[in-house]
């Protein structure tokens, strides 16, 4: 770690998952491993470049394991290493969060920071994906 990076296990817990699609990601592997397609399918309007990146990137960081399939039916799977499935209680408790501070305000202040929330284009995520506390946090 370079001496410009914060120490604080708070700062690095939230700057692994405040990378865009990062914490989407970990979420779909909650179910179990996928293939690259199958992640690209739910977590459309993502690139298949910044997919390629991120799975990179929390492979690199002991999140996920990136495991090549041999056989007749030759294929690569995703899945979530010890480390990253701890992440399931960090945003259970980022969805708790997010709930309670959604009911803190009305709809119109709801409106306006969903707006910022880019990091979740898919439609409904304001009711399924614990990454909207991350991406407001990250974006105060």
């Amino acid at each position: 770690m370079s001496t410009n990076q914060s120490q604080c296990p708070i700062d690095i817990t939230v700057g692994i998952l405040s990378h865009k699609w990062a914490s989407q990601i970990v979420r779909e592997l909650f179910s179990g491993p996928k293939r690259p397609s199958q992640l690209y399918r739910s977590l459309k309007p993502i690139s298949s470049k910044t997919l390629t990146q991120r799975l990179k990137m929390l492979q690199d960081q002991g999140i996920v394991d990136k495991v090549d399939k041999e056989g007749p039916a030759r294929h690569t799977q995703y899945s979530l290493t010890e480390l990253g499935r701890e992440l399931e209680s960090v945003l259970t408790a980022l969805v708790a969060y997010g709930e309670k501070w959604k009911s803190s305000f009305g709809n119109e202040e709801l409106q306006d920071a969903a707006k910022i929330c880019s990091c979740c284009p898919t439609e409904g995520h304001e009711n399924r994906c614990p990454a909207i506390a991350v991406s407001l946090a990250s974006h105060c």
